[in-house]
């Protein structure tokens, strides 16, 4: 699994999936997530994020709709622990999922246009 930087306008929604795979295909990958800074995400603003381990390969799901909360000048940043648990020897890697969610921008309302009778 690679590290990953997504930028995105606050309101939008993030959605994707990520794999770690193993060279031996008959070991089990694991993975964990934690979260190193949160900065936007907060209350019931958060993502979802589905782990599925699995034989040669693991699975993230992650799912964000942000709002217009979300935004923040900090960078969230999510750590993913890949374990490899298979013979005839353990690893671990780790990645990192960085998110920005900017300010949406500011919406001008539309002149007004006076008719003189």
């Amino acid at each position: 699994m690679t590290d990953t930087f997504i930028q995105i306008i606050a309101t939008q929604t993030i959605d994707f999936q990520k794999y770690a795979f193993d060279r031996d295909v008959f070991d089990t990958v694991n993975l964990e997530v934690e979260w190193i800074k949160k900065a936007g995400i907060q209350g019931i603003d958060t993502p979802q994020i589905i782990l599925t381990s699995g034989i040669n390969h693991a699975k993230l799901k992650f799912n964000w709709k942000t709002t217009c909360n979300s935004f923040s000048k900090d960078t969230a940043i999510l750590k993913v622990r890949v374990m490899d648990c298979g013979c005839p020897q353990k690893d671990t890697t780790y990645a990192y999922i960085k998110i920005l969610v900017t300010e949406p921008p500011v919406v001008n309302p539309p002149e007004a246009i006076c008719a003189v009778s």
